[in-house]
């Protein structure tokens, strides 16, 4: 039994030095998450700044619109076509740029969304595995304090035990005398 109390004493050593290991691996997940967020945090000060380029952008196309609308109407009635082709090639460039900064701004607002979404996933894994971690730590605790216990019980009954023999031998050599 002795045997089987240090072997199983060897065994709950090893698991909890497993959850040690667990421990500092969440925590070295706890690090990576709390970089994550400043990635997310980052990208999403990126994201309003090129919203608010978009937005400039898009005041500016509708200046340049109205510009070459005025222009049209103008050169209409005095000046030659190809002014106002120049017009309608700066609006069309106008809003082609805008466009560009439009695809930019949801590119990156998508590349947020994957980095978020895959940010909560990580910190639902965690949090579970933490709490996994934390009530494996309580078990292992209880059953650490419970073979302690069986220790200290077999100590007590082989010495007990032990004591009764030589008791015993001792009764039966004076009655042999």
């Amino acid at each position: 039994l002795r045997e089987l109390a240090d072997y199983m004493e060897l065994q709950i050593d090893g698991l909890i030095a497993d959850l040690f290991a667990a421990r500092r691996a969440l925590e070295s997940k706890d690090e990576a998450l709390a970089e994550l967020e400043d990635l997310v945090s980052t990208q999403q000060s990126g994201k309003e700044s090129l919203d608010k380029n978009l937005k400039s952008m898009q005041v500016y196309i509708k200046e340049m619109e109205r510009r070459a609308t005025e222009a049209e109407s103008s050169m209409k009635d005095e000046g030659p076509i190809d002014s106002t082709k120049k017009a309608a090639m700066k609006t069309v460039a106008a809003r082609a740029l805008g466009n560009i900064l439009l695809r930019d701004t949801n590119a990156s607002a998508g590349q947020a969304l994957r980095k978020w979404s895959n940010h909560a996933c990580a910190t639902k894994s965690m949090d579970q595995q933490k709490f996994v971690a934390e009530a494996l730590a309580k078990q292992l605790e209880i059953t650490r304090e419970k073979v302690a216990i069986l220790k200290s019980h077999l100590k007590h009954s082989h010495h007990s035990a032990t004591t009764a023999r030589r008791d015993s031998s001792g009764s039966r050599q004076r009655q042999m005398q």
